[in-house]
């Protein structure tokens, strides 16, 4: 239970508290199947806090933004030229004057032209590349604050929604009218991360009290995968986890 009779500055303000706040964070992968089997990612965050005495509930807005590195198969099918030959496209029999014979005699004439010959070859190379991803996080969460002076432990779990807004991913496919090239593409082969997600979130953590309003908390965060972090069945029976460090300012009005 809070003393309200201590001096303001002292006290964990009950009422509506605002939250911004910058968390890297890196994530583990099945190394079996991975590599590298980490990656960091950083989100801004801005989120309100509902507080009681001791209990609240914090829900907000977060955009995460982190880097895979991906593979992709270049693929580019064309016709090389191999040879060429002569082809009779057509045949007209003119009458010329033989001087030997004193007459007239019927000869062949030959229109022809160059046919190219083409062999279709198949090329394929792999290339790799960091992709960025952005995704729209929407927490809500159900915490438990304890204040001791100027410091306040806090604790909250609770659930996330992850939405892909942007990527740079390739899978790119184009043609040519040129007979030379008949293909060219770029194929991702690694896996693809999925457009939506859920994890789970812990975080405990401490405020200070800066002025009469105004906090300035740090939290360690432990996030794991409740859904598959990748397009179609996850590929591995581990899920991915994520350890973190949220910072930020908390005013209360």
């Amino acid at each position: 239970m809070i003393n309200w009779n201590q001096s303001p500055e002292f006290i964990t303000n009950a009422g509506i508290s605002l939250n911004i706040y910058w968390q890297p964070e890196m994530y583990y992968y099945d190394k079996n199947l991975f590599s590298p089997s980490k990656s960091q990612n950083h989100s801004l965050g801005l989120s309100v806090m509902f507080s009681g005495q001791e209990f609240f509930l914090e829900t907000g807005v977060e955009i995460e933004y982190l880097t895979k590195n991906n593979i992709y198969r270049d693929t580019k099918i064309t016709n090389d030229l191999i040879g060429q030959y002569e082809q009779v496209d057509s045949v007209h029999f003119v009458e010329v004057w033989d001087p030997v014979s004193q007459c007239y005699i019927t000869q062949p004439q030959y229109f022809t032209s160059l046919v190219s010959i083409y062999e279709q070859h198949v090329n394929e190379t792999e290339t790799e590349k960091n992709d960025t991803y952005m995704y729209l996080r929407l927490p809500v969460m159900i915490g438990f604050q304890k204040p001791i002076g100027k410091l306040s432990l806090e604790a909250k779990t609770g659930f996330v929604f992850h939405s892909l807004l942007y990527t740079s991913q390739l899978n790119k496919e184009y043609s040519n009218e040129d007979i030379q090239l008949v293909y060219a593409g770029q194929t991702l082969i690694s896996f693809e991360r999925s457009r939506q997600y859920w994890s789970f979130v812990f975080d405990i953590g401490a405020s200070y009290q800066l002025s009469k309003n105004t906090k300035l908390f740090v939290t360690p965060s432990y996030r794991y995968m409740l859904s598959p972090l990748f397009s179609g069945n996850e590929p591995s029976r581990k899920s991915p986890y994520a350890f973190g460090m949220k910072t930020g300012l908390r005013y209360t009005f």
